[in-house]
Parts: structure tokens; sequence; C-alpha cells
């Protein structure tokens, strides 16, 4: 559930919030959305044993880019459409999915 949703059906449960308490609902939502932006931004995983790491960092790195190879084996990763900026970012690295040997 994304913030935005969770903060909505907590007004709804709880409609009678003081002033204090939804402006501090509101500034932890826009402290979200900053860190979500900037993630996207900057292609970081935001999942996974990498969580928190750039795919450029990843891509210079074996362990990294082995994990990333394996990223793209995964048909719940590719098919996402949240996922694209990540996909772009990890074709600029030109990482390409790890055939498997015969």
């Amino acid at each position: 559930m994304s913030v935005n949703k969770f903060i909505t059906a907590f007004r709804e449960k709880f409609p009678d919030l003081t002033d204090e308490q939804n402006n501090f609902m509101n500034d932890y939502l826009e402290k979200q959305k900053a860190q979500y932006l900037k993630n996207k931004d900057e292609c970081i995983l935001n999942f996974g044993k990498y969580k928190g790491f750039c795919i450029k960092k990843l891509s210079e790195e074996p362990k990294g880019k082995d994990y990333i190879q394996w990223l793209l084996s995964q048909s719940s990763f590719v098919e996402n459409p949240r996922n694209k900026h990540l996909l772009d970012a990890i074709n600029e690295c030109n990482i390409k999915k790890k055939m498997n040997k015969v």
C-alpha cells in the first residue's frame, strides 16, 4: 500500500484528527514523496538484496552485475511498468540478461 493510500484510509477511519496530527501526516507524506522522486531520478533500488543501491554503482561490481542480470530474468521485475526507469538505467549500463548454459 502506498503512503498516500494509507494516509487517505487513516483519515477516513479517524476523521477527527487535530491540526497538529494532520500537519504531521502531511509533512511525512511530503518527505516520502521527495525521497521517492530522488530515488527514481538516481535509479536507486527500493527493494531486495541491494535496496538503496544505485543501478550504475551496482553495474560496476561483479556481484552487483550478477544481481542485475538475475533481475532481468524475473518477469515480475521486467514487466512491471513502475520499473521502466530502472530498466532504462540497466540498458544505459549495457547489461544484458544472463543466458542459461546448456
